[in-house]
């Protein structure tokens, strides 16, 4: 998810001052998290799910986590969501499903998604710490 990660210092270094900041390819919003907030931002980006990720997180982020409070990390799981018709699904859950997708699968790899996980080091989709991530990005947004 994103592509300016490494660049978000170099990018923020080169915005003007401003009193409204629009990110027009926003991803996973690194340069709009990485920079003080302004006055007015607008958040936009070609990819539907991602846009209704993020607004679900910003108006209904207590119903999105309270998915994931009877929720393990799976393969069976994980299956079961790429299998599922987002169409089927409601803002939530599908933003929920994308989130789960996204942060599972091998490489964030969001187009034709594998099941990945990690034998040492951080899990990418911590349950444990979940609601303190969603919850900061809900406070930013």
């Amino acid at each position: 998810m994103g592509g300016k990660r490494r660049l978000r210092k170099t990018i923020i270094g080169m915005i003007p001052e401003h009193t409204c900041y629009v990110e027009v390819f926003g991803g996973a919003g690194w340069v709009l998290f990485g920079k003080e907030p302004s006055k007015a931002e607008v958040y936009n980006d070609i990819d539907g799910d991602l846009v209704n990720f993020f607004r679900i997180v910003k108006n209904c982020h207590r119903a999105f986590l309270q998915a994931y409070d009877l929720m393990l990390v799976s393969r069976k799981l994980f299956t079961d969501f790429v299998n599922t018709d987002p169409e089927d699904l409601d803002e939530i859950q599908r933003a929920v499903r994308f989130f789960y997708i996204i942060k599972t699968a091998f490489g964030g790899k969001w187009d034709e998604p594998s099941f990945g996980y990690s034998r040492t080091g951080q899990p990418r989709l911590n349950l444990d710490t979940i609601y303190e991530t969603i919850s900061g990005v809900h406070n930013r947004l």
